[in-house]
């Protein structure tokens, strides 16, 4: 049922949707660890797919990079950490706000 004071879902359903991320992280115990995604490892790329709610925001932690769409999703962050090469695959149309 819906909250009709909040108009939430439920508790925190909001906060969820409009605050999850994806997380990238290379720990030096565990390895490549992807937090809300699901994280591949092909030689030296790290392939993650976004598995959150909105697919619109990923953090890479070595490079301490953050990517974010203001409308459409990511679907994919291929990153080579040799190198610090990134790839964004994105899916369908896509809205940018280009920060450095």
């Amino acid at each position: 049922d819906i909250d009709g004071y909040t108009c939430d879902y439920g508790s925190g359903f909001y906060g969820y949707a409009v605050n999850s991320s994806t997380y990238v992280y290379n720990h030096p115990e565990f390895g490549w660890l992807a937090f809300s995604g699901n994280l591949t490892q092909n030689g030296d790329l790290i392939s993650t797919e976004l598995t959150t709610a909105g697919k619109n925001r990923v953090f890479i932690a070595p490079e301490a990079l953050k990517i974010e769409t203001k409308s459409g999703q990511i679907n994919r962050v291929d990153y080579n950490p040799q190198t610090g090469e990134v790839n964004v695959i994105f899916e369908g149309n896509v809205q940018l706000d280009i920060n450095a």
